[in-house]
């Protein structure tokens, strides 16, 4: 259809047309609405409930553009990604431990897997056939096996502190040896002056 679906920060949902780049509808959906995921297969958007109490994941219809199905998830739903082979919705509840699996030819969760704590970013890797879950206050990507639908993996992220560190060491390093570098130079210039004079 050629539109654009904005989450708003009360409650509403905007969609815009591309052709005109005004807004031709708006769809009312929980409270404080944050990530959009898309499923071409049956043509809903799934829009994450983030504000406090709600739970939910409204699915809007692509094509009358209004809320059809109201899903009930875990605490805080984020940001979440969709997986074309199963035809399911990963929803990232960032105020809990676990990802909630939406069907997206039943709208409802089949399934909630554990990951680190306070999941809050979703993507799918197409070629693995794998979810990708960033554990905000554990440092980590958990990683789902979506055709089985459980934890495979979990990666260590670095923190921006560690990051940080790490650059201190490798510039102090990197320092050091360019003033020893400097200091071969000078003694070897030295040398080579001491010979000149030497023969003359």
């Amino acid at each position: 259809k050629g539109e654009l679906f904005v989450s708003n920060g009360e409650d509403t949902v905007s969609v815009i047309s591309a052709s005109t780049n005004k807004v031709v509808a708006s769809a009312t959906v929980g409270n404080s609405p944050r990530g959009i995921t898309y499923d071409p297969a049956n043509g809903e958007l799934y829009v994450a409930d983030y504000g406090t109490g709600v739970d939910t994941v409204s699915v809007i219809s692509d094509s009358s553009n209004t809320v059809v199905a109201t899903v009930k998830v875990g605490p805080a739903p984020f940001y979440s990604t969709y997986d074309p082979l199963q035809g399911e919705v990963f929803m990232a509840n960032a105020g809990s431990n676990y990802v909630s699996v939406i069907s997206g030819s039943s709208n409802t969760v089949v399934a909630n897997v554990t990951v680190g704590k306070y999941p809050d970013g979703a993507t799918y890797d197409s070629a693995k056939g794998e979810v990708f879950i960033a554990n905000y206050a554990t440092d980590t990507v958990s990683v789902i096996s979506a055709s089985i639908t459980t934890t495979s993996s979990t990666v260590p992220e670095f923190p921006s502190a560690v990051l940080a560190a790490i650059l201190v060491v490798v510039l102090a390093t990197a320092a050091v040896l360019s003033k020893r570098v400097t200091a071969k130079q000078a003694d070897l210039r030295a040398l080579r002056a001491t010979g000149s004079r030497a023969r003359s």
